[in-house]
């Protein structure tokens, strides 16, 4: 802490007011190392340390001088949330089990598209819980998931379109009015009880180093990206703030806010590294899948692209 002066004294050319550097300031620290001695004088002994509010204005007699316990105080990182709530909830899940429900037959307003407010009717089935003041997710059915390497049939995808809650209802038909619409919600898709969908905070993650070695832990795929055409796996192109599906889940271990390097290897000559090309954190499990975020991406990420629990 008393050794500034030497620091300041390698910057006398550039730097006219030790107290006021700032961002894109080039600093020279003084070469070998710096090294307290007894000769030093002891922290009383120094003077207070002081900042102007203008390097070049300050008046001669200090009465524009600030002491530095009034400036402001670096603040410890807070937690922030890497994507938003829609993606989180929309985004949805694959299941390996078909996911059933009561449809939405029709709607109080005779159009193609349903959105906020708009008034549907959904047929009932036995024990579907609809219930007046009951939520639930619009659920709808996307598409097969296969593994992008071993073509093995992973389970169904589902995409959460919105939410609805029950205002009135009878034996047959139960009237329900759609309080969230992620996307447009049509006649066919179907309701699911409504969960609480937690959105995981993180303080980051340390800068990727590609001479990290690998950690071995829960080796995985990405095995499909969030609105991505099956039909056209290879046209996938992920980069940060996309929303994918990995093949490992709660019984591997994972839970949200953990962080995954994404790496390659060089098919073609297994000499070479593997080439880390991004991060994801988990946003949500399955049993056997997990929702992911790309927090980072140092190139393009396809389907297929390996992942590890990052050190």
């Amino acid at each position: 802490a008393f050794l500034w002066p030497l620091v300041w004294e390698e910057n006398l050319d550039t730097i006219s007011n030790p107290h006021l550097i700032y961002p894109g300031d080039i600093v020279k620290l003084p070469g070998g190392t710096l090294i307290a001695t007894e000769d030093m004088p002891p922290a009383s002994d120094l003077p207070p340390m002081r900042a102007f509010d203008d390097g070049k204005n300050e008046d001669q007699d200090g009465d524009n001088v600030v002491p530095v316990a009034d400036m402001p105080v670096k603040r410890e990182p807070k937690p922030y949330s890497v994507t938003s709530e829609t993606d989180i909830v929309s985004s949805g899940f694959i299941s390996e089990e078909k996911v059933e429900g009561p449809k939405i037959i029709a709607s109080e307003i005779e159009t193609f598209d349903l959105a906020k407010d708009d008034i549907v009717f959904v047929e009932r089935t036995p024990s579907d819980g609809l219930e007046v003041d009951s939520r639930f997710f619009v659920v709808r059915k996307q598409h097969e998931v296969k593994h992008p390497i071993s073509r093995r049939n992973i389970g169904t995808m589902y995409h959460i379109m919105g939410e609805a809650m029950v205002i009135c209802s009878n034996e047959s038909i139960a009237t329900a009015r759609i309080t969230t619409s992620y996307n447009a919600i049509l006649r066919g898709d179907m309701l699911i009880p409504r969960e609480e969908v937690p959105n995981p905070l993180t303080l980051g993650s340390p800068p990727i180093d590609r001479c990290n070695p690998s950690s071995k832990k829960l080796p995985g795929t990405i095995i499909d990206a969030f609105e991505g055409h099956p039909e056209f796996s290879d046209a996938v192109v992920l980069a940060e703030g996309d929303i994918a599906y990995v093949d490992i889940g709660s019984r591997d271990g994972v839970t949200p806010g953990d962080y995954f390097t994404i790496f390659k290897r060089e098919m073609d000559d297994p000499r070479l590294p593997r080439f880390v090309s991004g991060e994801i954190m988990v946003l949500k499990v399955q049993e056997q899948t997990s929702v992911v975020v790309v927090t980072k991406s140092r190139t393009a990420i396809f389907l297929g692209d390996q992942i590890e629990l990052r050190q």
